[in-house]
């Protein structure tokens, strides 16, 4: 973009400067008692009238445009260095975000697998035995009951907010881990036992 802006910068000022010579040749010799022996400057000189202000005209509304353009793009460029400059801190924040949702999940899933509320029941079941299927559990709990907290009551946050998109994709990991897990243990349970060990003769 530069280079072009350059460039046509460049193809103006020329054409300008051709311009301010055609006319300084024809007043010079485009006159009685003048002409004789400056003919060819003097046609070459009419033909550079007639055709460099239309070239100027071109120039100059190209440069109109890549003035817009140069504009625009160190606008996006100030954008992205302020975001660039922010981002450590966005980071930092982000993180203790995640951190204290970690914690409050946490804290949800202890409360769960202590209180065994009827809605996280009603939801996943009761909580396993399996020590696996128990931690799926915990999680699957604490996180469902985070979601639930945050985006189903009356006045929470809308279901539009795009952290409801987020936290209901967490749940449904969290929920298809613990029925993989659940799966998993079921299906071990099942597994006949192995030959017993016979005596040699």
């Amino acid at each position: 973009m530069t280079c072009a802006a350059d460039r046509t910068a460049t193809e103006l000022k020329t054409s300008r400067s051709e311009l301010q010579r055609a006319e300084e040749s024809l007043g010079a010799h485009d006159r009685p008692f003048r002409r004789k022996g400056h003919e060819p400057e003097i046609v070459f000189a009419k033909r550079s009238v007639d055709r460099l202000p239309h070239h100027i005209t071109e120039h100059q509304t190209k440069m109109e445009v890549y003035k817009v353009q140069i504009a625009d793009i160190d606008h996006q460029l100030g954008e992205v260095n302020n975001l660039a400059a922010r981002r450590p801190a966005m980071e930092t924040e982000l993180s203790d975000i995640s951190g204290r949702l970690t914690d409050d999940r946490r804290n949800r899933s202890r409360g769960a697998a202590r209180d065994q509320p009827g809605h996280i029941v009603e939801a996943i079941g009761r909580r396993p035995e399996g020590a696996k299927t128990r931690q799926a559990w915990d999680i699957a709990a604490g996180t469902l009951d985070q979601n639930r907290s945050a985006y189903s009551q009356p006045d929470g946050p809308s279901h539009e907010v795009g952290g409801a998109s987020h936290s209901s994709g967490l749940l449904s990991n969290a929920i298809g881990a613990l029925n993989r897990a659940t799966q998993q243990e079921h299906h071990l349970a099942n597994q006949p036992e192995g030959p017993g060990l016979s005596l040699g003769r």
